[in-house]
């Protein structure tokens, strides 16, 4: 039997996880036989659809199924879901805590909170999806009954890597990476801090690569402020956000793939680095952990002189780095895109 599964996506913004994740899961319905319509409240230039798929456009039948993507503030999203027909599914992305973005943007901190707090509205839908079970703790420790987890998917972009950039970092440097955007959740100040200490005290011909959007201006000037203040301001490259080509460039060059994040629904980045066989060093936090797995290097403490010294044994000891990079591989293999076809409409079936 078909059905009408209508999306609701808060923003369209090119190369955005949750974005591809609406993508792909339309393209598994129609596949399937099913009518599936892809609703937005703002879409990035050049991405945009069709007005009427402007989320107040939306008209649900009784006998349809709305899944909603909830990962920020979208206030006219959640109302449109709330008071739309038919079964109602959420696909919940988690929310960053708003006690990082306080001393950076104040006014955008109690936006966030509010989006929290909204969370709990949700607390009747007929099915909750999270994509790691650490956001599903989440949605359980808020009152929500009927969660499942269904683990995000990788699938490599095709496109040509930037030529510019392969040749201008593969030089005999040491090029560390980080990717996402610049939040203070995200910590790059510890990234900088242990990259610091490797290019000082170990190997100044090294470089850090942060490639990401820039969200918040305040936090911007602090990470090139430590920068300066550990004389590597000469030694770490800000992108900003960047085409794929360019970004398939980035991590073919990278050698350490870093990451200091101390809140993450699941961190796409991740599984990045480990289709590039970029051996990776994550701080365990939130969903950190459970989306390396046995993959990568783990560190429970931010203690930048070991963290620089492990990425230096990453480098120079083959032995290790080719254990690593296998861990990695075969963790990958958990995230493919026929796996969480399957998991997902697995899932899904329950509201049929």
């Amino acid at each position: 039997m078909s059905y009408v599964i209508n999306q609701i996506l808060p923003s369209l913004v090119h190369g955005d996880a949750v974005v591809n994740v609406g993508f792909y899961i339309k393209q598994i319905l129609v596949s399937q036989g099913h009518i599936c319509n892809l609703y937005f409240q703002n879409a990035e230039q050049g991405l945009t659809l069709s007005k009427e798929l402007e989320v107040h456009n939306l008209l649900n039948e009784p006998t349809d199924i709305l899944i909603y993507h909830v990962c920020t503030y979208a206030p006219i999203c959640d109302n449109m879901f709330l008071n739309s027909l038919g079964k109602k599914v959420i696909v919940y992305h988690n929310i960053t805590p708003s006690h990082f973005l306080a001393p950076y943007d104040l006014n955008l901190s109690k936006i966030i909170n509010e989006a929290s707090q909204g969370v709990k509205n949700f607390k009747s839908v007929d099915l909750a999806i999270a994509d790691s079970n650490f956001n599903a703790i989440e949605l359980k420790d808020l009152g929500f009954s009927n969660v499942y987890t269904v683990p995000l998917f990788f699938e490599e972009h095709q496109c040509i890597p930037d030529a510019e950039i392969l040749d201008g970092y593969k030089d005999g440097w040491i090029n560390f990476l980080f990717v996402g955007r610049l939040a203070p959740n995200k910590c790059q100040e510890d990234v900088i801090k242990a990259f610091a200490y490797y290019c000082n005290y170990i190997n100044r011909q090294s470089r850090l690569i942060l490639v990401g959007s820039t969200m918040f201006s305040s936090y911007t000037n602090f990470l090139k402020q430590v920068a300066e203040i550990e004389g590597v301001q000469h030694h770490v490259i800000f992108t900003e956000k960047v085409p794929f080509s360019q970004l398939k460039a980035y991590y073919q060059v990278a050698d350490i793939f870093m990451c200091m994040s101390e809140h993450e629904g699941f961190c796409v980045p991740l599984l990045e680095a480990m289709q590039h066989d970029i051996p990776i060093i994550a701080y365990a936090s939130s969903a950190v952990p459970e989306t390396l797995g046995e993959a990568g290097i783990l560190v429970n403490q931010k203690d930048i002189p070991v963290i620089a010294e492990l990425a230096h044994l990453l480098v120079n000891n083959q032995s290790l780095r080719s254990k690593v990079i296998q861990s990695q591989r075969s963790r990958l293999e958990n995230f493919k895109p026929e796996v969480f076809a399957e998991n997902f409409m697995n899932v899904l079936s329950k509201v049929f």
